[in-house]
C-alpha cells in the first residue's frame, strides 16, 4: 500500500541526487529509532530504500530521479501494515524532511562522496 508519493525539484544533476541516494550514510541525519536504509540501484536512475524503522521492517521507499527541464526526485513509501493516521503524517513529514531539506543542504554544501560508476 502506498502511502505516500511526493516530488520534490532540484537544480542538480541527476548523477549528483543519484549518488546521494545510493549513500544515504553520507548526508542523512538520523531521527531517534531509525536505521540507516539500504539503498539497491533497481534501475537507471531507480532506487530502493529499505525500511528506515526496525518496527516496520518490511516498509520501502522507492526514488525515481528524471529530467524534465529541472531535476525531478520523486519518492512513494509503501508499507504492508500502515501506522494510525497520526503515524502516517510523521512518516510524510520525515520523508518531505528528509527529501526537501537534509538531501537538498547535503548536495548544495558540497557533503557527498564522489562516485564515477553512476556518472
Amino acid at each position: 500500500m502506498i502511502l505516500a508519493d511526493a516530488s520534490k525539484t532540484f537544480t542538480y544533476p541527476v548523477g549528483v541526487l543519484l549518488e546521494a541516494v545510493v549513500e544515504p550514510e553520507a548526508w542523512l541525519t538520523l531521527a531517534p529509532r531509525e536505521v540507516f536504509p539500504q539503498a539497491t540501484l533497481v534501475g537507471a536512475c531507480s532506487v530502493r530504500w529499505s525500511s528506515l524503522w526496525p518496527k516496520a521492517p518490511h516498509d520501502v521507499i522507492d526514488i525515481d530521479i528524471d529530467r524534465d527541464g529541472a531535476t525531478v526526485l520523486r519518492f512513494r513509501w509503501s508499507t504492508e501494515s500502515p501506522p494510525d493516521d497520526r503515524g502516517v503524517g510523521k512518516v510524510r513529514f520525515r520523508l518531505n524532511y528528509i527529501f526537501g531539506s537534509e538531501l537538498r543542504g547535503a548536495v548544495y554544501q558540497g557533503r557527498l562522496h564522489r562516485r564515477t560508476d553512476l556518472h
